[in-house]
């Protein structure tokens, strides 16, 4: 007797069983039913890490609305380094359905105002929203008023951002990641995270931190204990080919938001290797060894040492006296 799965189960089954999305793309055409499986599989959370990737994905998207009606929804997409402005433009005003967006730019030309994108974020349904763009949110940012009201997670780059901006405007919010900068002159942080623990709907505030230790220590030195913050580590990882990963900043930040007391010395926290290794498990990898989080590896520039006097990337233990380093190496999983 022939047993009828339910569709959402075998989906589950296969999305488990699946590791890479070159597999996926392959049992699409098994038959009929592995088609609607897998097509839906595909589309609904999209990683994009290049122009190239992206352009394919746009040309892709174009022809598929020429033969097929309604496509798959697209509910989650990563955007990675080097996209141009006019591409994540195009996709976002086809892809309508997004609660989750991820946009990774180091180019200020690719990307020079978040104004500039109030157009096509506006009518999505976000909810959560990760920028790491190195742009100010500015008052005429703001405009972008209902963007950021339906907004429960907010991470982005932009270490002031909150000291200027009303928190009014996010009237939703219940998790939010800042890259700091404890020691800036003109700017009192602690008074900056002490406003924003008083936000009413704030569960979870997590503080990329390059030095562990020392914004422990900031921390602890202003008197402030809260079980809602998090100390992260700065360095920012992307989603993997299925884009899962794409909540495990804030599920990390959640479990150590519910734990009854701190999980290191006084405060509580999760390392580099922490959020790699759940990455490794998703990808079905090798796990790396668990680092201590006083010796966490942050990225840096060695200059010297090398033949020709170059000046070459590579990772250095953070809030230790000893000073090695070690080059980065392509076995990391990098944003």
């Amino acid at each position: 007797m022939t047993a009828n799965i339910p569709l959402e189960i075998v989906m589950k089954v296969f999305t488990l069983a699946t590791r890479k999305r070159e597999d996926a793309a392959s049992w699409i055409r098994v038959s009929k039913r592995s088609y609607i499986l897998f097509e839906r599989l595909l589309y609904n959370t999209v990683v994009l890490n290049d122009e190239e990737h992206a352009f394919r994905f746009l040309q892709c998207y174009r022809l598929r609305q020429t033969h097929i009606y309604p496509l798959p929804s697209t509910i989650a997409m990563f955007f990675g380094d080097g996209i141009k402005y006019t591409t994540i433009v195009e996709i976002l005003s086809l892809c309508r359905n997004i609660t989750n967006l991820s946009i990774v730019s180091d180019d200020n030309d690719v990307l020079p105002d978040l104004t500039s994108l109030h157009y096509v974020l506006d009518p999505l349904p976000l909810k959560v929203l990760s920028l790491n763009i190195k742009s100010s949110l500015t008052d005429s940012s703001m405009a972008m008023a209902n963007t950021f009201a339906r907004l429960t997670h907010l991470e982005i780059d932009d270490a002031e951002m909150l000291r200027r901006v009303d928190m009014n405007a996010f009237p939703q919010l219940t998790h939010l990641a800042l890259w700091p900068v404890l020691y800036n002159a003109g700017v009192n942080v602690h008074k900056v995270v002490k406003r924003l623990l008083k936000h009413a709907t704030l569960q979870a505030l997590v503080l990329r931190a390059d030095g562990h230790n020392q914004c422990a220590k900031y921390l602890e030195y202003h008197g402030i204990d809260d079980r809602r913050i998090i100390i992260g580590p700065s360095r920012m990882f992307g989603w993997d080919d299925f884009g899962r990963g794409s909540m495990l900043l804030w599920q990390l930040a959640d479990e150590r938001a519910d734990m009854p007391g701190p999980n290191h010395k006084k405060h509580r926290c999760f390392s580099n290797s922490t959020f790699e290794n759940r990455l490794r498990d998703y990808m079905d990898l090798a796990r790396v060894p668990e680092r201590d989080v006083d010796r966490e590896f942050v990225k840096c520039f060695v200059v010297g040492g090398s033949p020709d006097g170059a000046v070459r990337s590579g990772l250095m233990r953070s809030d230790s006296s000893d000073e090695d380093t070690e080059d980065s190496t392509d076995d990391d999983i990098d944003e």
